[in-house]
C-alpha cells in the first residue's frame, strides 16, 4: 500500500513489501487504521534500510560479489555503459572513450539508470568492498538489475576480454 499520511509515505510501515517478492504483502485494515506513526519515523531512513537489506540478501546469496553470475557478453554497438571503481585498464575517461570508439555510449554521468546497460567494476575497486560495503552505483545496479532485469554487472577484467 502506498499512501500518503500528513504528507509521509507510510508504506514501509504496514511491512507490506518484502525482499523476497515483487508483489505486495495483504495487511489487515483494521490494523492500518489503528497504525500510529512514531515522530522519529522517516520515510527514507525505512526505505534505505530495506534497500540495504535487499541488497545484502542478494550479495550474499552469490558469494559477496555483484557481478552477474555468469558474466554474459559484452555488446558495445548502441550500449551504455557505468563505470565505478579504479581501473587498471586507465582512466574512467580513457574506458569511456574505448566504449565510444566500439560504438557504445558512456555518457559521464556518476549514476546508474534503467537505460543502463553494463555497470563496469574496476578491479583496483575499495578496500570497502573486502567488507561488503559497496557504493551507491553497485547499490542501484543491484536493484535495477531485479526490478528491471538490467544493467548487467561485469568485472573490468571481463570488459576488456
Amino acid at each position: 500500500m502506498n499512501t500518503e499520511l500528513n504528507g509521509r509515505n507510510i508504506y514501509t510501515l504496514t511491512n507490506d513489501f518484502s525482499s523476497e517478492t515483487d508483489k505486495l504483502i495483504p495487511y489487515d485494515e483494521l490494523e492500518f487504521a489503528q497504525l500510529e506513526i512514531p515522530n522519529s519515523w522517516s520515510s527514507s531512513v525505512a526505505m534505505q534500510k530495506h534497500r540495504d537489506e535487499f541488497v545484502s540478501k542478494e550479495l550474499l546469496q552469490s558469494d559477496n560479489s555483484p557481478f552477474d553470475r555468469p558474466q554474459p557478453p559484452i555488446e558495445f554497438l548502441y550500449k551504455s555503459f557505468v563505470f565505478t571503481g579504479k581501473f587498471s585498464f586507465g582512466s574512467r575517461k580513457t574506458c569511456q572513450q574505448a566504449v565510444i570508439e566500439r560504438g557504445g555510449q558512456a555518457p559521464s554521468k556518476k549514476s546508474v539508470s534503467r537505460n543502463t546497460d553494463y555497470l563496469v567494476i574496476g578491479c583496483e575497486g575499495s578496500r570497502c568492498w573486502k567488507k561488503g560495503a559497496y557504493g551507491n552505483k553497485i547499490e542501484s545496479a543491484i536493484i535495477s538489475r531485479r526490478e528491471h532485469g538490467s544493467p548487467s554487472i561485469v568485472s573490468e577484467e571481463h570488459w576488456v576480454s
